[in-house]
């Protein structure tokens, strides 16, 4: 609820108690991610949309975050 009213400070703790509670629960997981990006810590957030993959390949959303971020954090091969 605080991520969609624009809270991300507040909903990082929503999101760390949901996964205290299910680490697993890929959407909190993708969410985590969401808020991370928001914050500007794309690290953290690149590593969340990948946590959220291992546990389910097909969110596209987790996909697009990564795809978005690989870039940008890790930097571009030769």
């Amino acid at each position: 609820v605080n991520r969609l009213h624009g809270k991300p400070e507040r909903s990082l703790a929503d999101l760390r108690r949901a996964l205290s509670l299910d680490p697993n629960h890929y959407r909190a997981i993708n969410d985590l991610g969401l808020v991370l990006e928001r914050l500007g810590a794309k690290k953290e957030a690149l590593e969340a949309y990948r946590r959220a993959l291992a546990v389910n390949p097909f969110l596209d959303d987790a996909r697009e975050g990564v795809e978005a971020l690989a870039r940008e954090v890790e930097g571009q091969d030769i």
